[in-house]
């Protein structure tokens, strides 16, 4: 079976390791959440490149250092959410869980999220040349 996009391919893969995992709504929500993740992950990317911000390697050592750690945080923080319901495999056990600790997970992925969609936004509606990756 060929998908048509990358999107739609990294969505299937994550679909079929849920399946492979089991019947369980909580691997389902996990990998719905690492595809989220991801998605997020590249629609940073795409902003940074369209509004023209230099590559991170030549950046100087603290802000490079600072940057990385963000992310590396970002990561655990938003997989240790999500994670949540691959342990817990149910579905209300999950949501618990979630609710327990005010959602975060969603706000880790709303933030950088909304952000770098509105900075395509604007790069877009400003008429930036450079395409994003």
């Amino acid at each position: 079976l060929q998908l048509p996009s990358r999107p739609a391919r990294r969505l299937g893969a994550f679909a079929v390791s849920a399946f492979w995992h089991g019947m369980h709504a909580g691997y389902y929500l996990f990998f719905a959440g690492l595809f989220a993740m991801v998605l997020v992950e590249r629609l940073v990317r795409a902003a940074a490149a369209a509004a023209r911000l230099p590559d991170r390697s030549t950046w100087p050592a603290a802000p490079r250092l600072a940057c990385g750690v963000l992310q590396q945080w970002w990561t655990m923080a938003t997989l240790t959410f999500f994670g949540a319901a691959f342990n817990r495999r149910g579905w209300s056990e999950t949501l618990q869980v979630w609710v327990a600790v005010e959602n975060y997970g969603f706000w880790l992925l709303a933030l950088p999220g909304g952000g770098a969609a509105l900075m395509l936004l604007l790069t877009k509606a400003t008429g930036s040349k450079r395409k994003a990756p």
